[in-house]
């Protein structure tokens, strides 16, 4: 049987992860995989298909592995392995690099192969030994999308010119999350203008966005505008500070949808602009909607998505502009029009895509299996140290 084990962050609520994850899912088992998906943030699911997983939450995979006590950890490792029997074929796919730890562990303790498929926006800086687990990954052909930007993002200082030849890209396909036949009502006031965000408001980018628009309505008085932000934050702090910044704004009026899934068409239609950063950019531009796309470690817009550029996360030779200018563009001097929405078929893109994942596991399939010592990357102070500090977390409450 082949079994395919996927660490992931979150289940619930609504993001590109969860997106990601839910197409994944389904691809495998329509091609007859075995899928179970471990993760260990609690929120109510929104993606039905997600549902059957709801109890593989393990909240200590929130922490890296050094934390958790030796007893803890088997405890862990078994829980999961539970779910193997003794002759499948198991991949183990991570999605954060903070989870690749716990993978490999995982991985060698069932006996299959560990792929690193980092989703995280914002990349921490590892030191020499962390960067040699993610060196080796790279090497066996266990570090999936290893495009050079992304080796770059990872390895920083570190980075050499031969981790070239293990480049891969993939594409995540987590736009689909428009439904045309959803017939969900919004009482949405009449304006002149309608500015759309789509995803998480916790994202850095967002505090940023919301200046840059509360910038330019301040200049622009006599028009009216509706905000409509889909998307929350896990905190919730975000859904009661952003209309606070246009609580004295007349001519606006902002709507908080919150975690949507899926996402009305007509919500999608009602904009004049959208504005978001990664791949949450194709979810209204794909609609035809003109769209700006912002970069993910500056927070200023990198251009008008297909426009003038065809980067979702970081700009290349793009010049630095001011949200707040594009929207001037494309609401005031009509620059960038609402087009057709495209035409592709987003199935066959997602098959197409999948099956090129899949074909990168033959590439280190021939390998022996060998697994990283993860333990060796931390010193023996570091374990017992961060053993107390997640005793004192979990069993006295104190964070």
């Amino acid at each position: 049987m082949n079994r395919y084990i996927i660490l992931t962050p979150a289940l619930g609520n609504m993001g590109g992860s969860q997106m990601y994850t839910a197409n994944k899912c389904i691809y495998l088992e329509n091609h007859g995989w075995e899928v179970n998906v471990f993760y260990y943030l609690d929120f109510p699911i929104k993606i039905k298909s997600l549902e059957k997983h709801k109890s593989n939450l393990i909240p200590d995979l929130s922490y890296g592995f050094y934390f958790i006590p030796s007893k803890r950890r088997r405890e862990i490792l078994n829980r999961i392995k539970a779910f193997v029997r003794k002759d499948d074929n198991v991949i183990v796919e991570t999605h954060l690099l903070s989870l690749a730890n716990w993978g490999e562990l995982v991985a060698e303790e069932v006996g299959g192969r560990h792929i690193i498929n980092f989703l995280e926006e914002g990349v921490p800086v590892f030191n020499d030994r962390q960067s040699a687990f993610f060196e080796f990954k790279l090497k066996n052909w266990e570090f999936i999308n290893a495009h050079e930007m992304n080796l770059h993002r990872v390895f920083k200082e570190h980075f050499k010119e031969d981790f070239l030849q293990y480049e891969h890209r993939i594409d995540f396909m987590c736009t689909n999350v428009v439904d045309e036949s959803d017939d969900t009502h919004y009482d949405f006031k009449v304006s002149d203008y309608t500015i759309l965000s789509i995803g998480r408001l916790d994202k850095p980018y967002v505090v940023t966005m919301v200046e840059e628009i509360k910038k330019f309505v301040s200049e622009f008085s006599q028009q009216t505008f509706n905000l409509i932000f889909v998307g929350g934050s896990n905190s919730g702090e975000e859904e009661n500070r952003i209309p606070a910044v246009f609580h004295e704004f007349g001519n606006v009026n902002v709507y908080m949808l919150g975690f949507t899934f899926p996402v009305p068409l007509s919500i999608i239609q009602s904009a004049d602009v959208g504005i978001a950063s990664s791949n949450s950019i194709l979810v209204t531009a794909d609609l035809g909607i003109p769209t700006i796309a912002v970069d993910m470690y500056d927070y200023n817009a990198i251009g008008v998505y297909g426009y003038t550029t065809q980067n979702k996360f970081l700009r290349t030779d793009e010049p630095v502009i001011p949200i707040s200018t594009l929207l001037k563009d494309v609401l005031l001097a009509d620059m960038y029009p609402k087009s057709e929405q495209s035409s592709a078929s987003y199935s066959d893109a997602m098959e197409k895509e999948f099956e090129k994942e899949l074909a990168f596991l033959k590439k280190s399939s021939g390998n022996d299996k060998v697994y990283y010592n993860v333990d060796a990357i931390y010193s023996r102070k570091k374990h017992l140290f961060s053993h107390l500090k997640w005793y004192v977390h979990e069993k006295l409450g104190v964070k």
